[in-house]
């Protein structure tokens, strides 16, 4: 995923490029070491999008907490890019229990579920941060 996520980084606007801040990612491998990355696009992680009692196969619990924006199932939907109106799953960062043929996704209904890392048809959200105006200004005097 990782080869997938910087090929996708080198087809986008150098604008878009240099506004991208990055961020570190925390994983947590099947015999339970906590390993660091640092990234510029990555997927989420199951705990960033559930809360616990709705994932019980989450294997990155206590990495991450979830978004606010997420406790609402229904922002968990996505929407195919035809517009047709129908929605369709999607890839997260966090392997079901430490299995690494398993991966956890967000099913067409925003519900948790697992699936073969094979089944390529399944989508994957990028994410990246990007600088707040502020980060970007230069400091003026001592208010910032």
């Amino acid at each position: 995923m990782n080869e997938w996520l910087h090929k996708q980084f080198s087809l986008l606007p150098d604008e878009l490029k240099a506004a991208i801040i990055p961020t570190e990612r925390v994983y947590q491998d099947s015999k339970g070491k906590i390993h660091k990355e640092t990234v510029k696009l990555f997927l989420p992680s199951a705990s960033e999008i559930f809360a616990d009692d709705e994932c019980s196969f989450n294997a990155d619990k206590g990495l991450y907490e979830q978004l606010d924006y997420y406790k609402d199932a229904h922002n968990r939907v996505r929407a195919l890019k035809d517009g047709d109106g129908h929605t369709d799953w999607y890839w997260l960062s966090t392997p079901h229990s430490g299995d690494s043929t398993s991966w956890c996704a967000v099913s067409y209904d925003g519900g948790a579920s697992s699936y073969l890392a094979t089944t390529t048809w399944i989508g994957a959200p990028v994410c990246f941060r990007i600088k707040n105006s502020e980060e970007s200004a230069p400091l003026v005097g001592a208010e910032r």
